[in-house]
């Protein structure tokens, strides 16, 4: 089958490749028939992904037919048409437990398609935990609808939930892109006063405003005075930006690609905000251990963060 491949830094290849098969018994395989580009991807392209395998096919964002199941598997069957999670996860661990599934500590868990193990810009890939990693798409759902529900959609939906938007908010995007109008289409599900729309890309503004009229839209250069002026509050309640997303993705591919506890440590501190010495008892280690070892480690994020953001195509030294 072809495979659109990762060979090395900056190089992506159309290679031939074994159809993939079931190596445990919850895998499933699925015949693609659809499948996007994400900036992840690129990302992987362009060296900000350390984590990533030379060799694997790459995409995590597809849809598709379930051709085979492993004898664990419960909640789908051979024939099914589904959609493919971005994450692959386990659902036993400490952090799928939690919520946090995107570090799932199991081998194939986390983001593993397309970074770690063959992903969907192929004829056929294996998913690992198919149970939790694939979703049934009803008859009335398109392949081209359900496309988005793997990553793009859910990753709006999740920002506008835990934004907490309420009825006579103003909520302001910043980042008119894919996923920029997907958390706007997820934030009206909360019904917010208003929504501003914010973009230094006129093509992408006009886009918004020829399809949703009812979105205020604004370039980043007045967007403060504008917000002030279509504020009842005088500012934005809920602000959504994802005009740092790559930084973000630079962080999360570090700490994913660390060893353990290390990885644990980071997401314990970054994301769920613990303390030392909550973080000491969940990891078994002691409070000064986590802390000392958690400024080194965070010493370390930096200095890469930096390296990344130099080594950037189109940086100008």
């Amino acid at each position: 089958m072809l495979a659109y491949t990762y060979r090395k830094q900056g190089e992506f290849t159309l290679q031939n490749k074994p159809e993939p098969v079931l190596t445990h018994a919850g895998d499933a395989v699925v015949r693609v028939t659809m499948s996007s580009i994400c900036t992840s991807d690129l990302h992987i392209k362009h060296g900000s992904v350390p984590r990533a395998v030379p060799g694997i096919t790459v995409g995590h964002e597809m849809v598709g037919v379930v051709e085979q199941v492993g004898s664990a598997v419960k909640t789908v069957k051979p024939g099914d048409r589904v959609a493919v999670n971005v994450e692959t996860f386990c659902g036993h661990c400490f952090f799928c437990q939690h919520g946090f599934v995107n570090n799932c500590t199991d081998p194939n868990g986390g983001w593993a398609l397309g970074c770690r193990i063959d992903g969907g810009q192929a004829e056929y890939v294996r998913v690992p935990y198919a149970d939790q990693g694939l979703t049934v798409i009803p008859d009335r759902v398109s392949d081209r609808q359900a496309l988005f529900a793997g990553d793009v959609l859910a990753t709006g939906y999740w920002a506008a939930r835990i934004s907490e938007i309420r009825q006579g908010d103003t909520v302001l995007i910043l980042g008119a892109g894919p996923t920029g109008i997907c958390t706007m289409l997820c934030a009206m599900l909360h019904h917010p006063h208003r929504i501003i729309i914010c973009d230094p890309d006129p093509a992408r503004l006009r886009f918004v405003r020829e399809h949703y009229p009812d979105v205020l839209t604004i370039t980043p250069e007045h967007a403060q005075e504008f917000v002030q002026l279509n504020s009842p509050h005088g500012g934005a309640d809920v602000a959504e930006q994802y005009e740092k997303r790559e930084q973000a993705a630079r962080v999360f591919s570090y700490i994913n690609a660390l060893e353990e506890p290390h990885r644990s440590l980071m997401t314990l501190r970054l994301v769920n905000e613990l303390s030392f010495r909550e973080i000491g008892t969940v990891l078994q280690r002691t409070e000064n251990w986590a802390r000392v070892t958690f400024m080194r480690d965070k010493c370390r994020l930096i200095r890469y963060l930096e390296e990344a953001e130099n080594a950037r195509p189109g940086k100008e030294c």
